[in-house]
């Protein structure tokens, strides 16, 4: 299993203490929002974190967290618990903007931890690589992972595309046991993210089918340290 996905399976597992049990939701707009606009929320959310996060080959941490908190806006934040809520996230806590900075402050410090010990390679991108993956650099085209401080985003050309979205299936039909289906989803299993379910296995393979669907050049999805996930054409 890769050291990489693990990381980010480790993070789910503290996260989802937070979250709680995911119940049986399907994807969908709401009210006069888009489903485009409930994922810019998303982007918005991280791009602003993002301006407060320092990463170096030394390692990566916040600074400023009233500033953030400061510059978090609530439209965004009602915005994401409509999302996760569709995505069938179900939180055992109040949503606001401290808990959501805190669950990616969670994926923060692992990455810390990792980059310190020389498991984690940071890129000039300020994305992050196992040490050792000399796939990632042979692969290329339009399918690999990368990590990020906010999670980890999956490019699949269009048949990986339809391949991911099998897998994931079959490991809701069977019912299968949660080392699977979180294996399934992030591609690696390190600790059991509690409270994944198979119905929000089904709505990652509806969206990433439908995305798919609209061109040839395949998917792209991001996973975030908040289990919410958004995806785009690539």
């Amino acid at each position: 299993m890769k050291k990489l996905a693990n990381q980010l399976v480790a993070v789910l597992f503290i996260v989802t203490l937070l979250t709680g049990s995911i119940g049986m939701s399907s994807v969908h707009a709401t009210g006069d929002l888009s489903e485009n606009e409930l994922e810019n929320s998303v982007h918005n959310i991280i791009n602003t974190i993002e301006k407060n996060v320092v990463i170096s080959e030394e390692g990566v941490f916040i600074k400023n967290k009233g500033q953030i908190i400061k510059n978090l806006r609530q439209e965004d934040i009602e915005n994401f618990k409509i999302l996760s809520k569709n995505q069938g996230i179900k939180y055992d806590k109040p949503i606001n903007k401290n808990t959501v900075l805190e669950m990616f402050g969670e994926g923060i410090e692992l990455s810390d931890k990792a980059i310190k010990s020389g498991e984690l390679t940071v890129l000039k991108n300020g994305s992050f690589i196992e040490t050792e993956d000399d796939d990632f650099y042979l692969q290329g085209g339009s399918t690999y992972d990368k990590s990020y401080w906010w999670g980890k985003e999956r490019y699949k050309s269009t048949y990986n595309a339809g391949r991911w979205t099998r897998d994931l299936r079959s490991a809701g039909h069977l019912n299968a046991g949660m080392a699977v289906i979180a294996g399934a989803i992030f591609g690696g299993v390190g600790a059991i993210p509690n409270g994944l379910s198979s119905i929000y296995v089904y709505n990652l393979a509806d969206k990433v089918d439908y995305r798919n669907s609209l061109n040839n050049r395949g998917i792209i999805a991001k996973l975030t340290y908040t289990l919410v996930f958004t995806t785009a054409s690539q």
